[in-house]
């Protein structure tokens, strides 16, 4: 199962920052599956900002900046 980015106020384990060119800074909160690496969510989240945006077909945008940590409050 997909790892997914969760909707508006809900919170997943972890808070996630992506920094692209062209696009500027997102966040939010997901929960990784078991065994997902670091790199797989990072190529989730990236695809899925850029579905966001719009931006799937088409050259893919540089990675200025990403970060993941534990949704602590």
């Amino acid at each position: 199962m997909p790892t997914t980015v969760d909707p508006l106020h809900q919170q997943g384990t972890h808070h996630w920052l992506i920094t692209l060119g062209g696009v500027g800074s997102r966040s939010g909160t997901c929960t990784p599956e078991p065994g997902e690496t670091r790199y797989d969510l990072y190529l989730r989240i990236r695809s899925q900002v850029l579905d966001a945006e719009g931006l799937s077909d088409g050259p893919t945008p540089a990675t200025l900046d990403f970060d993941v940590q534990l949704n602590t409050l």
